[in-house]
């Protein structure tokens, strides 16, 4: 490779705390999604790891790189990251110049191409979960001859919110979750472990409905908040006496006030009261009551932004939410 006042040097066992410190006291657009303690869940027969510190010529650490290979018709692929929502590259305000980006970014492809990588995959940090705006990383990859595909994300920014939380809410929305209200339905927050799984059977009979499974087993989400990732996650549910009926788990991301719901589900057997309706009442309560500035739903496209899903954007539009956009690039190398 050419001179570069850069030097990759890959991600080994031990190095954990050197390259989680780095993302938590460092990094612009690092989220605990892209710590070690949070990518080691994953069972190591899982993936295979490919992840990657850039130094500076002083050896300091001015960016990683989360990744993995995959293979695609025999061709080697460098992911960043199947493990996670979202990928590299994590960069520090050290290089966050046009220059010393495009620098990087170019040493990245060159050192992955000399590994026999022929094709890159980036799932970057949305910018509304990144400490500054992404458009730099996007525009040195776009520079680099990086193609880009776009997902819709719909969130409830508070600051622009109505306090009362139905004014926000379209007329059927309101209603429905008058009706829960009457039904003396009550919102808890799941801890045990009893409770976890049977969340976790309600996450599979809803996706199920779309022939689709959850990305996490039971067991998986029990690590996650007893293990690798307490502070950052978080179980609700809402019962009928002790019955639970509707659910979520919830992603904190701290360092930039913003709350994600994952898995929102419901007994199928309840949709005559729409719960669902109300879990997304309670969770913009919950998390406008912890504090936080705004509350991710998630994506509502597929198949690389190319397919809207009508009904569930409307569904999130109808809450009063707010668009963004995550991206994904990638090249052939």
């Amino acid at each position: 490779m050419e001179e570069s006042s850069y030097t990759v040097e890959m991600f080994e066992r031990g190095k954990e705390e050197i390259w989680d410190t780095f993302i938590d006291k460092t990094s612009l657009n690092g989220t605990f999604l892209h710590t070690r303690k949070f990518l080691n869940y994953h069972p190591k027969e899982r993936f295979e790891d490919a992840s990657f510190f850039i130094r500076n010529n002083k050896g300091h650490i001015v960016a990683v790189v989360p990744g993995c290979v995959q293979y695609e018709e025999n061709a080697k692929i460098f992911y960043s990251h199947k493990g996670s929502s979202f990928g590299g590259p994590i960069v520090s305000r050290e290089i966050y110049t046009v220059k010393r980006m495009t620098e990087v970014i170019d040493l990245i492809q060159k050192y992955l191409r000399l590994n026999g990588f022929k094709k890159i995959v980036y799932k970057i940090t949305p910018e509304l979960f990144s400490q500054v705006s992404t458009e730099l990383l996007e525009y040195t990859l776009y520079y680099g001859g990086y193609t880009e595909e776009k997902e819709l994300n719909l969130y409830v920014d508070y600051r622009e919110y109505k306090d009362n939380i139905l004014a926000n809410f379209s007329k059927g929305k309101k209603y429905n979750v008058k009706q829960c209200m009457r039904e003396g339905i009550r919102l808890k927050e799941i801890v045990s472990e009893d409770e976890i799984k049977e969340l976790h059977r309600i996450i599979e009979i809803t996706l199920a409905k779309y022939s689709l499974k959850p990305t996490h087993t039971a067991e998986e989400l029990l690590k996650l908040k007893k293990i690798y990732i307490p502070e950052e996650c978080g179980f609700y549910g809402l019962f009928i006496d002790d019955k639970l009926i509707s659910g979520s788990m919830v992603f904190y991301f701290y360092n930039v006030s913003v709350a994600h719901t994952q898995y929102l589900c419901a007994l199928p057997e309840y949709n005559s009261i729409s719960p669902m309706t109300y879990m997304y009442f309670c969770m913009i309560e919950e998390m406008k009551r912890k504090g936080f500035k705004k509350l991710s739903w998630g994506i509502s496209t597929e198949h690389g932004g190319k397919r809207i899903n009508w009904g569930l954007t409307q569904n999130k539009e109808s809450y009063g939410s707010r668009h963004s956009i995550n991206r994904v690039f990638s090249k052939d190398i």
